[in-house]
């Protein structure tokens, strides 16, 4: 015959115990003077039901109290059941238990008082100032809260569940997210964290840049899943983080293109994502747990042709005397993503009057079009527009043409005479005091790098890192092959101005002009900033002064390393794809805190006492409370639905009172050694440690012989 369960085995009696346990806990437990906010002045011992509350310790005796007392909830009746929500001259608030393991709404409270007010949660009370605490809502700027939550003012709101898509408590418990496949992979670490760092490089093959201003991150995404691929063409990208809830954990590369990301998720192929604009790679690393994973040089780095990543489908109309298709390839971009427009490579070759892939090159007019709303511009993510060796004046519809592309979010890369694009274009005409053709600077022209912004700071930083500053302090850089044809940017023309000479800056030289050697300009001009969609970016000087007239590609580009100017225009390259902001692109945002509502008594192990927020049991976000853990968790209480009510110690983890966790409250319990912490618990009130055998330390009686043998079982 099958042998009955003892009743206090049963799952409503664990339940029943454990809130009757932590009655004694929050209500009724320790020694001191000080008097809980209901019940009556008494200063001692021992844990009464209902109202018959005690006085409370907040420093030592390792209990804070003050929430609203609970009775024996393993024996409890109608006349146990709190039927007023205010008594003894005290104002419950919010909701609270009503002594029988039920929630009851007490509601807001009377005029003139706060909730939390008197220093208790879920009593009211004169606050020193009320106004100083701000309930938070459901639903904050960065994301949504769900279920029963503290608003932090020490009451609870009922959030309700999530929008379609998200899951309540995905990563964080009581926040809605999307679903994250990766993160039970995330390691619960007793000391520290797991953690990834290094460096994030350009895809050079020789001598590889660092990248400054990179996205590097952990897509939630499953493993061995790949993200889809950037769509072509124009497009309105503010700067904007990705959508909350799509990585899991994330940094900005610093000039140097080092990061460091931390709580990441452990084992073989854990995706990896580095991504500048449009240029993005995705990769898998192998991530040992709880340790600082470090990662090899070149393992972070950008896609060197379409089938390591996305590359920006650009378009270059090659110019006589400046090979700008020339940096592409230092850069890391293999010679075969270099093609006609109709092939399948990322950067389509046009011919002005420079290089060419072979004599069915189409002609640059095929892309800048001879029509308004012509041409090809809306095919590419950026355009490139080289010098061509002489002023050669743009029809109006060409003109018309880019300005339509950059407002609606296309990058176009010009160089010297490329200013005929802009000196009479609309609102570009107004950036600066245009001076075309004037006199050419000393060369090499001493050129100074505008740190009055941030990321001109970052540039300065990165030259130097790079090697390609001629001074430190004020930055400069030596230019070859200057030209003058900007004296300087309009304080309300919509540029930034980069570089430039001045002769007042030591230590330029005396006679050099004032000019402007490179600006960039975020479109449309004039436009709010969260509105800015395109850019155009303009350099004074040539990249490689060579002519290249019908030279085939690549015939045309040396294999140099890159000369300070080269690395220069290097940066501004990966500048014009990068975010519209003037700062670095902004992180994703933090979920809401993972406890963000009212303060409710915690237990810490040291025997000290504290507040904390009302965590379930054995909840710390997506992964379970460790032994140490188990018994600073705060209960719940008062604000979680019965049916929630988890204890720490079902958990395989966290000790052997109750056994492991299953479909009921516990299954499995260990033998004699959870026959006799249940004992324990059922006998709330302990004349001796011999109730608990060989488990409690100490003696004393009533509640603090309890939590010395709470203590002892793990909880």
């Amino acid at each position: 015959m099958a042998r009955q369960m003892p009743f206090w085995r049963t799952r409503h009696f664990a339940r029943a115990a454990f809130l009757g346990i932590t009655s004694c806990l929050l209500a009724a437990c320790g020694t001191g003077s000080e008097m809980t906010p209901h019940g009556d002045a008494s200063a001692g011992g021992k844990g009464g039901n209902g109202g018959a509350g005690t006085g409370a310790n907040r420093g030592s005796g390792g209990l804070v109290i003050g929430v609203p007392p609970i009775s024996d909830a393993g024996r409890c009746d109608q006349s146990h059941r709190r039927a007023r929500c205010s008594e003894n001259g005290r104002h419950y608030c919010g909701l609270v238990d009503d002594g029988c393991g039920a929630l009851a709404d007490c509601g807001e409270c009377p005029s003139g008082l706060h909730c939390g007010g008197s220093g208790f949660p879920k009593v009211c009370g004169a606050a020193d100032d009320a106004t100083t605490c701000t309930p938070i809502t459901c639903q904050p700027p960065n994301g949504r809260y769900c279920g029963i939550i503290g608003d932090g003012c020490g009451s609870s709101i009922d959030c309700g569940g999530c929008p379609a898509g998200e899951v309540c408590g995905a990563r964080v418990r009581g926040v809605c997210g999307t679903a994250c496949p990766l993160c039970p992979m995330i390691p619960s670490c007793e000391a520290g964290t797991t953690s990834i760092r290094g460096t994030v490089y350009t895809g050079a093959r020789s001598n590889p840049d660092p990248l400054y201003g990179a996205l590097i991150y952990i897509p939630n995404i499953p493993l061995g899943t790949q993200l889809s691929p950037f769509p072509n063409g124009p497009t309105c990208d503010a700067c904007v983080p990705p959508a909350r809830g799509s990585v899991i954990a994330s940094a900005v590369t610093a000039s140097d293109g080092t990061f460091s990301l931390t709580n990441v998720p452990a084992g073989a192929g854990i995706p990896l994502v580095v991504q500048l604009g449009r240029w993005r790679r995705q990769t898998t690393i192998d991530v040992t747990a709880c340790a600082d994973n470090v990662l090899a040089p070149g393992t972070a780095r950008l896609p060197r042709n379409r089938t390591e990543g996305d590359i920006p489908l650009t378009a270059i109309a090659t110019g006589d005397v400046d090979a700008m298709e020339c940096l592409f390839r230092k850069i890391g971009v293999d010679d075969a993503e270099f093609t006609h427009p109709s092939g399948p490579g990322r950067i389509h070759v046009y011919q002005a009057n420079g290089a060419r892939i072979d004599a069915s090159t189409p002609p640059a007019t095929a892309l800048v079009g001879s029509a308004r709303g012509g041409g090809a511009w809306s095919s590419y993510d950026q355009v490139i527009l080289p010098c061509r060796g002489s002023e050669t004046i743009e029809s109006s519809a060409a003109l018309g043409n880019l300005l339509d592309y950059v407002n609606g979010g296309g990058r176009v890369f010009t160089t010297h005479f490329g200013y005929a694009w802009l000196f009479q274009n609309g609102p570009l005409a107004g950036v600066g005091a245009w001076r075309p053709q004037e006199t050419r600077p000393a060369d090499p022209l001493t050129a100074t790098i505008d740190t009055s912004f941030a990321k001109g700071v970052a540039l300065a930083q990165w030259m130097r890192i790079t090697g390609g500053l001629s001074n430190d302090a004020p930055p400069q850089i030596l230019i070859e092959q200057p030209r003058h044809d900007l004296d300087n940017i309009l304080s309300n023309g919509g540029a930034k101005r980069w570089i430039y000479s001045d002769p007042a800056i030591a230590p330029t030289p005396a006679g050099t002009p004032v000019t402007v050697q490179q600006f960039t300009a975020d479109t449309p001009i004039g436009a709010a900033p969260d509105a800015l969609c395109g850019r155009v970016s303009f350099s004074d000087f040539h990249v490689l002064d060579s002519r290249t007239k019908d030279a085939a590609f690549p015939a045309e580009c040396n294999t140099n390393p890159l000369t300070p100017q080269e690395r220069l225009l290097e940066f501004m390259l990966f500048d014009l794809a990068s975010c519209d902001a003037s700062d670095p692109p902004v992180l994703p945002p933090p979920p809401p805190a993972e406890c963000p509502g009212a303060l409710v008594g915690q237990i810490l192990p040291d025997g000290g006492s504290a507040f904390t927020c009302n965590c379930r049991f054995g909840a710390f976000g997506a992964r379970p409370c460790t032994p140490a853990e188990c018994v600073v968790v705060c209960p719940k209480l008062i604000l979680a639905p019965y049916d929630d009510l988890r204890a720490c110690t079902c958990n395989p983890n966290t000790g052997p009172c109750f056994g492991e966790c299953g479909d009921t409250l516990c299954v499995n319990p260990t033998p004699g050694v959870s026959d006799r912490c249940i004992a324990c618990l059922e006998n709330r009130v302990l004349d001796s440690p011999a109730a608990c055998p060989g488990l409690c330390e100490g003696g004393g009686t009533g509640c603090a012989a309890l939590f010395t043998c709470l203590r002892s079982c793990s909880l």
